[in-house]
């Protein structure tokens, strides 16, 4: 580790630059590994019962200092249920974390999550809006090689929606984006024959940070 204390102002701003780019080229490396262990069918998955609006609820208050930087308005609707699945715990977490830092990535203004019970699926929703001048093509979205322009000018892609759209199939979910005007949406779907629920009605709890 260098000692930064003898460094003039310009060495350490290379430095940082240096330091940068090695955690980013670590980060992609990881991303890979993993991508190459699912399209080998080697990645070991175990299941075990759990509460995915609770799992989605721990995620964002993990990154609400992130989500709050970046988004002049938050808007959190779970609803409070006694909901229990069998499934990753882990991957789980992994496809909510890389939604929510594509999100504070990539997004602006407002970032919203709410949660949908329909008839044969649960349905969780992660939208925000993007920049005026950031074009997305929703059907490349997931795609390994593709970047948004805003990734190319912020440096800032990675594979993360790739690794959530497979870890999402491999856990017997679907993992879909739509995109309209400003606004990017994900839509999360546990099919209602993957997972037992035990209703438990509770007021909606929203989580609002305006600035």
């Amino acid at each position: 580790m260098v000692d930064k204390k003898n460094l003039n102002s310009k060495d350490v701003k290379y430095l940082s630059i240096i330091e940068e780019r090695t955690q980013l080229i670590s980060k992609l490396i990881d991303e890979f590994y993993l991508l190459s262990l699912l399209d080998a069918d080697d990645y070991k998955i175990t299941k075990e019962a759990c509460n995915p609006v609770r799992l989605v609820q721990e995620q964002v208050a993990q990154y609400y200092e992130e989500l709050s930087q970046s988004f002049k308005q938050l808007e959190i609707e779970l609803e409070e249920e006694r909901i229990v699945i069998q499934t990753s715990i882990i991957d789980f977490n992994r496809i909510v974390q890389n939604l929510i830092k594509n999100a504070y990535n990539h997004g602006t203004g407002t970032f919203k999550v709410q949660l949908k019970k329909e008839t044969n699926q649960l349905l969780f929703i992660f939208e925000n809006q993007v920049p005026s001048e950031n074009e997305i093509d929703v059907f490349r979205l997931f795609d390994r090689n593709y970047q948004g322009n805003h990734a190319r000018i912020s440096g800032n892609a990675g594979l993360g929606l790739s690794i959530a759209k497979e870890l999402s199939e491999k856990l017997g979910f679907r993992l879909s984006a739509t995109a309209e005007k400003d606004w990017l949406q994900f839509q999360l779907v546990i099919p209602v024959e993957e997972w037992k629920m035990r209703s438990f009605n509770v007021e909606k709890t929203q989580y609002q940070n305006t600035r």
